[in-house]
């Protein structure tokens, strides 16, 4: 049997692979800041793409902010709505950092994330706080794809040409790890390899069976 090729790039969503997520967390504070309202918010934050606006930079923070604030009871202050939005982050590892930095000297390394500029303050706070990291992107990443950044997100296929431009390599040389099989299934639709890497699973352990499964994953 023919050994898999190895991908030369590894792409790595950040929440839920790289980073912990609680994401009902989230939705329980949201619900106790609204008293009640949390599906009347959940309804606003979809309907009028409120969440897919704010993570392609189109809003600002303050914009968001005050989008939910409009579903809470009158004087609920900014800071309560920015800790129930970020209740969610739990945080990562040691562990996975060192994984990291001997990953990266296997690999080219890139992140490909769907998040906020709210949420990326906190992340980048726990890793100074916890980790007393202040440069995460630089010395672990040799390319970062925040979609508040690049005014893009995922599953739009432009989101994947674009990492795929600036990476500078072929599709096939690339292997993307996501949570949401939506948005691996999108990776795959533009020729990247990809798998769907379930959530609480660890991926220091998971992503040696991702490379041995070679081409096109399910």
């Amino acid at each position: 049997m023919a050994k898999p090729v190895l991908p030369e790039f590894l792409l790595f969503d950040l929440g839920n692979v790289l980073y912990d997520l609680d994401i009902p967390a989230t939705r329980q504070a949201l619900g106790q800041l609204t008293r009640g309202r949390e599906e009347d918010l959940m309804a606003f934050l979809h309907r009028e793409s409120w969440l897919e606006r704010y993570e392609t930079g189109a809003l600002s923070d303050e914009m968001f902010v005050r989008g939910i604030l409009s579903f809470a009871p009158s004087g609920t202050p900014e800071k309560a709505v920015i800790q129930a939005w970020n209740a969610m982050l739990v945080g990562m590892p040691a562990e996975r950092l060192h994984w990291l930095s001997g990953l990266r000297r296997r690999f080219r390394i890139g992140l490909l994330s769907n998040t906020n500029a709210l949420h990326l303050a906190a992340v980048r706070a726990h890793l100074r706080e916890v980790h007393r990291l202040d440069d995460f992107e630089e010395r672990f990443f040799d390319a970062v794809f925040y979609s508040h950044e690049i005014g893009m997100r995922k599953p739009e296929e432009s989101c994947f040409r674009y990492a795929l431009e600036q990476i500078g390599l072929p599709a096939s040389g690339v292997l993307f790890m996501d949570d949401m099989p939506e948005n691996t299934a999108a990776a795959r639709s533009v020729g990247l390899r990809a798998v769907t890497h379930q959530a609480g699973h660890e991926i220091r352990h998971a992503l040696e069976g991702y490379l041995l499964q070679g081409e096109a994953l399910p």
